[in-house]
């Protein structure tokens, strides 16, 4: 379907969107987003209000009086978008990798609409068989050194976990001075932290590019047997519900990653 420029958008319930494609960086649009603008994005008041997954356009979604606002007459104008349609994705945590179609000129026609909405269950069945991969959710990994059996989980930018493998919730269940190290992490950056019994908790950073966190971390706990794999390699992992306060990063770095 024509269409300018295509996008990926995270939008979060409890957090400001991230932008992860293009990775073309224009200060004067980017910027300005990311520091007031995106908070009268139609977009994500959909979303943090919440909005179902599925395809909106933003010509049916904005309210009349967007487009004579700073939001239309500044960020739009200089973004060149005159119509967009947003692919909201089924949600990682309270977080939608959104896939966005943007036209410079001109509005999407409901038959475009509708035309999107018919592929959707496809694109949303291949968004999940991506995560699935990404995570190794579902596969069939019984035997081998990734079925599961490792403490492992992934949090965002900001520290919100947003999935876990049975082992971790095992483990934080079965120490209290573990979960108590692992509470105190917060949003700290990638860092080595010695848990004690010869175990140490290792954070590394996931790519810009991981749509369901992008820029987010992977947790893993290493030692009394526990192998040090990339998270792309993790099996068996559950969802967590998302926390409503954040804890404070109090954590001593024992050495970066």
């Amino acid at each position: 379907m024509p269409h300018d420029l295509p996008a990926l958008v995270r939008y979060s319930r409890s957090s400001p969107p991230d932008l992860v494609l293009p990775r073309v960086h224009r200060p004067n649009v980017e910027d300005r987003y990311g520091a007031y603008f995106y908070v009268f994005d139609p977009f994500y008041g959909y979303w943090r209000d919440g909005g179902a997954v599925g395809v909106v356009s933003l010509r049916a979604l904005a309210p009349a009086d967007l487009w004579r606002s700073r939001y239309a007459l500044e960020f739009l104008r200089d973004a060149r978008i005159d119509d967009e349609i947003a692919v909201f994705l089924p949600p990682f945590g309270d977080a939608s990798p959104t896939l966005l179609l943007d036209r410079a000129k001109g509005r999407f026609s409901p038959a475009e609409i509708g035309r999107v909405r018919r592929v959707y269950p496809l694109v949303a069945a291949i968004h999940n068989a991506h995560l699935k991969l990404i995570i190794g959710t579902g596969a069939d990994l019984s035997g081998t050194p990734f079925d599961g059996a490792r403490p492992l989980r992934i949090v965002d930018q900001g520290g919100a976990a947003l999935v876990a493998t049975p082992a971790w919730h095992a483990l934080l269940a079965g120490s209290a001075e573990i979960a108590a190290s692992v509470a105190r992490l917060g949003a700290t950056g990638p860092c080595t932290v010695a848990l004690g019994a010869g175990r140490q908790l290792r954070r590394t950073r996931l790519p810009y590019d991981f749509g369901p966190a992008p820029g987010g971390y992977c947790d893993t706990v290493l030692g009394n047997g526990s192998l040090s794999l990339p998270a792309s390699e993790a099996a068996g992992f559950v969802p967590l519900a998302m926390p409503t306060d954040e804890e404070e990063d109090d954590c001593a770095c024992a050495a970066g990653t």
